[in-house]
């Protein structure tokens, strides 16, 4: 996986966590906090791209899955597909970047984050209902 494919990936579970705020609203759990969630590991993402000169990453508008979810407790479980996908690209494939302790370091980061936080608030939405 590419310092880029990183960031697309990133930005691809920001952006559906930001469309269930936009469907759902602001103050919906546990999408508001996922989101808020989200958009810190971008900004520490822009910052190691920055260091690297690496060009702004820019999701296409084609490849990545949509909002389809109608409910939130079908939303819950769209995203817990999508963060364990997150979890499989960033964590479970050896990457060119692993010796690198500041890319290391956000990806650590990032698993801790998915682990504690956004898989277990998911997991108890998509069972709620």
């Amino acid at each position: 996986i590419t310092l880029i494919e990183i960031g697309l990936e990133q930005l691809r579970l920001e952006g559906l966590i930001a469309s269930m705020v936009v469907r759902f609203g602001q103050n919906m759990q546990p999408f508001a906090g996922a989101l808020r969630i989200e958009q810190r590991q971008t900004i520490q993402l822009h910052s190691i791209f920055d260091k690297y000169g690496a060009s702004e990453v820019k999701v296409p508008s084609t490849g990545f899955a949509p909002l389809l979810a109608t409910t939130t407790r079908a939303a819950c479980v769209q995203a817990l597909d999508q963060v364990r996908h997150f979890q499989e690209r960033l964590f479970n494939e050896r990457n060119a970047f692993a010796s690198r302790p500041d890319i290391r370091r956000f990806m650590q980061e990032s698993a801790q984050v998915s682990r504690d936080s956004l898989l277990p608030a998911f997991e108890r939405c998509a069972k709620a209902e």
